[in-house]
């Protein structure tokens, strides 16, 4: 733990000085190679079963260790800051810390509160396993917005500072235009191929396709309004702790009903029910109390293109059962969805950032050659 706080921290200040390529060094190489060593080194010396316990301790330590490094080279030769700081920092990120809590708790309520209520409503202990793995399968649409706010929450800061609302209201929609374009197709796939993921931890589990559905949506809504839980936390980050206090107790309270009625179908429609109206709440701060213009045409065009690629996959998907109408509806609705792309194009702004995106590739490639 110590380890991973002290990566996170510092591999958040390189975030916020815009510096993405520190996670790559930290993470990516040290922690997992030095894991990997540290296993190695462990099982020659005979420690057997707390060799994969203290390879992770050394791995995570030395990559928290290199985040620090890093992070502490981009404030080198600078002056020291206010000494009172602290005091302002810590009021302001107080809250943070105490909805980022609430988020994790929410995010694996379901799972316990199954665990813990499933039983005494005939809900067995393998079905609570294929529940799990279900949770392993769709929690992975939680990763499209996580590489998108190392950019999103610097560019919003900046933006907020000057109080320029035109310019963040612009980002956000830009941005939410990407992370939908990415997770609609995502979403799609797991709604009508969730079962092939399942066949990979076995016979049995293919009980759980509902429930990969269900969750997959929950997860893509909270991502998407994700969004608006950033602005929130640069400008009034007390308004995320009252919705993510809300959110816990709404998702309890549909829990203790609807898990004895239901049992895991209740589980996942209780965390359906917590990201939509945790969603609902967000828009409804924005657009009433910051008097945003929820940008609704911004979205249109992944929408469209999703709408015509699910419409074309479901009737695949009816057509045959088992593993074969899965695969062959998943691969429709990408061919599709990436086809609709083609004919409905992209926004004028999209290809600005793409053109510049390619036109600094060239001038590395340039520089390298010069240098050559």
């Amino acid at each position: 733990l110590p380890g991973i706080a002290l990566y996170r921290v510092c591999n958040g200040v390189s975030r916020g000085m815009k510096v993405m390529k520190h996670d790559l060094f930290s993470k990516g190489f040290t922690e997992t190679f030095g894991t990997i060593l540290s296993l190695l080194i462990a099982l020659a010396i005979g420690l057997r079963q707390l060799a994969p316990a203290v390879a992770i301790i050394i791995g995570t330590t030395a990559g928290g260790a290199m985040a620090f490094v890093l992070a502490r080279g981009l404030f080198a030769g600078l002056p020291a800051g206010p000494a009172n700081v602290h005091a302002p920092l810590l009021r302001f990120s107080a809250p943070i810390a105490i909805y980022s809590l609430l988020n994790l708790l929410i995010m694996r309520m379901d799972v316990l509160l199954l665990g813990m209520l499933g039983p005494r409503a005939g809900v067995s202990l393998a079905t609570i396993g294929v529940f799990v793995a279900s949770v392993e399968i769709s929690g992975g649409m939680r990763k499209v917005r996580q590489a998108f706010d190392p950019m999103f929450t610097p560019i919003i800061a900046r933006q907020s500072a000057v109080k320029d609302q035109a310019a963040m209201e612009k980002s956000f929609a830009q941005l939410g235009r990407w992370v939908l374009a990415a997770q609609l197709p995502l979403m799609g796939v797991l709604c009508v191929a969730g079962g092939i993921g399942l066949d990979l931890f076995g016979p049995g589990f293919r009980i759980g396709i509902l429930w990969v559905a269900l969750l997959a949506v929950a997860h893509a809504t909270n991502s998407f309004v994700g969004l608006a839980e950033t602005v929130i936390m640069i400008q009034r980050p007390k308004l995320n702790l009252v919705n993510s206090g809300f959110t816990v107790l709404l998702q309890l309270g549909a829990s203790l009903v609807l898990i004895p009625w239901l049992g895991a179908t209740g589980a996942a429609l209780a965390m359906v029910l917590a990201y939509v109206t945790q969603g609902v709440l967000r828009y409804c701060e924005l657009r009433i109390l910051f008097n945003w213009h929820w940008p609704w045409l911004a979205f249109a065009r992944p929408a469209v293109a999703f709408g015509i690629a699910l419409a074309a996959a479901l009737p695949l998907r009816f057509a045959f059962s088992g593993w074969r109408g899965e695969l062959a509806s998943g691969l429709v609705l990408l061919g599709v969805y990436a086809a609709s792309w083609c004919v409905i194009g992209l926004e004028e702004s999209d290809r600005a950032v793409l053109r510049q995106l390619f036109a600094g590739k060239r001038r590395r490639r340039l520089e390298e050659d010069d240098a050559a």
